[in-house]
């Protein structure tokens, strides 16, 4: 019998490379305007309080501007709190990291640890001007009525553009605390 040949491979050298982050202090929106084609990019949530009880966090790519897309996407959305309520949504306005018409909404106070305490988003290459922009992410919240929310999340924006820019806000009202990271890696 011989011996197996062993077959060297090599790793990845795509690594995340932090560029910047955005705090909140009763902003109406969490804006990063500087993507630029070849990479794809990481969105991560950290501790986000909304004014509003009840609320959606979401993400509007946008162009040269920037202007703001609020149309043309298809995101789904399924949740599950920790008493077992699952939902699902398919909104078209944005992309969205919960969607209250599941009854799966933020709460607002944060003694009680509600709203979106953490979340990613990853973008894939989104300033490519050739493809649609796609993305998925996760999230984990805590409602107004206490429950813990974990969310899944698919988005695909249906018209191939170059989007350099990305706001998130809330549904309504502004943001009363939490901050957003934002790293990219470089397509191979």
């Amino acid at each position: 019998a011989t011996a197996p040949e062993w077959v060297t491979v090599a790793a990845a050298s795509s690594t995340w490379e932090y560029i910047s982050t955005a705090t909140a202090s009763g902003s109406a929106s969490l804006a990063f305007t500087n993507m630029v084609d070849t990479y794809d990019y990481l969105y991560v949530f950290d501790s986000l309080i909304p004014v509003d009880n009840g609320v959606d966090w979401k993400g509007q790519l946008g162009v040269a501007g920037p202007t703001y897309r609020t149309s043309s996407y298809k995101c789904s959305v399924t949740g599950m709190t920790d008493s077992g309520l699952s939902q699902s949504g398919e909104p078209t306005t944005a992309i969205f990291m919960n969607h209250v018409s599941t009854n799966l909404g933020l709460g607002n106070v944060a003694g009680n640890q509600e709203g979106h305490r953490y979340g990613e988003l990853l973008l894939c290459n989104p300033a490519n001007a050739s493809t649609h922009t796609t993305g998925h992410g996760m999230t984990v919240g805590v409602g107004g009525d206490s429950k813990l929310i974990t969310n899944q999340i698919g988005a695909v924006y249906t018209t191939a553009e170059a989007h350099t820019s990305i706001k998130f806000l809330m549904s309504t009202g502004n943001i009363v605390s939490g901050k957003c990271l934002q790293y990219r890696r470089v397509r191979s």
